[in-house]
């Protein structure tokens, strides 16, 4: 993932040659990472005068820009357009920048998606009988 690792460059010419709608999204990140930001919110604008808007769409972005209240207000929509299952899908690279935000934990936690931090995890391996690891 380019946009992830900080090419945002490469992303968009990645994204600019997708032919289906996913690539818009990539796009208009990607966009706002280069500073493009009259082609950003052109763009970006036109994601929500869809007759069909795709909240969560438009809250990744958000999330994606550092814009905590309006990536929540998004997911919030996200949810009452698509229910809870949506919430269980969201928990990618794209909110990273939220994901520190109390809402975040209470968002999931809300419709059944716990946040457990890795070291709060415990496991067990128990080898066979005879079984060793070198």
């Amino acid at each position: 993932m380019w946009l992830g690792a900080g090419h945002p460059d490469k992303a968009l010419e990645a994204f600019e040659k997708e032919v289906i709608g996913a690539g818009e999204l990539g796009a208009v990140m990607a966009l706002h990472d280069l500073g493009r930001m009259v082609e950003f919110e052109e763009r970006f604008a036109g994601l929500y005068d869809e007759d069909d808007p795709n909240p969560e769409g438009v809250a990744r972005v958000y999330a994606w820009i550092g814009n905590n209240d309006k990536a929540f207000e998004w997911l919030d929509k996200a949810v009452e357009i698509h229910g809870s299952r949506i919430v269980g899908s969201i928990d990618t690279d794209y909110y990273e920048i939220i994901k520190s935000d109390p809402r975040w934990r209470a968002l999931r936690e809300k419709h059944g998606h716990y946040d457990v931090p890795v070291e709060d995890v415990e496991i067990k391996i128990t080898l066979p009988p005879g079984v060793t690891i070198d």
